[in-house]
């Protein structure tokens, strides 16, 4: 049996702090292999206080925290996975990759 590692993903190109996070996901996945494992690799929503600002999206940015959060808990629940490798890089992503470290 090959433990099952959740792969978080935050990935958008709309900002910089993010745009990375689909290649090292990538890089992740195939070290996971390497080393025996069964990577599931997803993405997240991602969204930006500087692209949304001063428009209708920018009620959807805090509350993306929770969201991503949510998103990783039930990946790694769902598939009942035996670690999880979160990726962050802005104020959204980095809370909402740790938030749902304690509860696992």
């Amino acid at each position: 049996e090959k433990p099952i590692i959740t792969v978080a993903v935050p990935y958008t190109n709309a900002t910089p702090c993010n745009d990375h996070h689909r290649v090292l996901g990538d890089i992740a996945a195939a070290e996971i292999v390497k080393l025996g494992g069964k990577p599931f690799v997803f993405g997240t929503p991602v969204i930006s206080d500087g692209e949304t600002m001063g428009t209708e999206g920018m009620k959807y940015s805090l509350m993306s925290r929770d969201l991503i959060a949510d998103c990783i808990e039930t990946m790694h629940e769902g598939y009942f996975a035996d670690a999880i490798l979160a990726f962050g890089g802005c104020d959204k992503t980095i809370p909402g990759a740790l938030m749902p470290m304690p509860c696992n």
